[in-house]
C-alpha cells in the first residue's frame, strides 16, 4: 500500500508535469504517468504558480525526489547526468 505522503507527491508531480511542453511530456513513459495518476491523492489539491521558479515552489521532498529521478532518466545528456549525480552524492 502506498503511503499518503507518496500519494500527495504523485499529485504534485502530475501538476509539475502538466506544465511541460508536449515534446518534454512525451519523453516520460506513459506507464509512469499512468502509475502516478492511478496512485495520486484524488482529494489533495496542488497547483504550481508558473510565475515562480520551480525551486521556490512548495513541493514535498518526495515529489522533489521523483522529479529529480525523472529529470535524470529522461531529460539530461550523459555529461549533465554525471555532473548531477556527483552533486547529489556530495549533498
Amino acid at each position: 500500500m502506498i503511503s499518503g505522503r507518496y500519494k500527495k507527491a504523485y499529485t504534485e508531480v502530475l501538476e509539475v508535469l502538466s506544465k511541460l511542453s508536449p515534446e518534454e511530456y512525451s519523453k516520460i513513459p506513459k506507464e509512469k504517468i499512468e502509475y502516478y495518476k492511478k496512485n495520486a491523492d484524488k482529494y489533495y489539491y496542488f497547483e504550481i504558480d508558473p510565475s515562480i521558479p520551480i525551486e521556490r515552489q512548495k513541493l514535498s521532498k518526495e515529489a522533489n525526489a521523483i522529479l529529480v529521478s525523472l529529470f535524470l532518466d529522461y531529460f539530461v545528456n550523459d555529461f549533465q547526468r554525471k555532473s548531477l549525480k556527483e552533486m547529489l552524492d556530495n549533498n
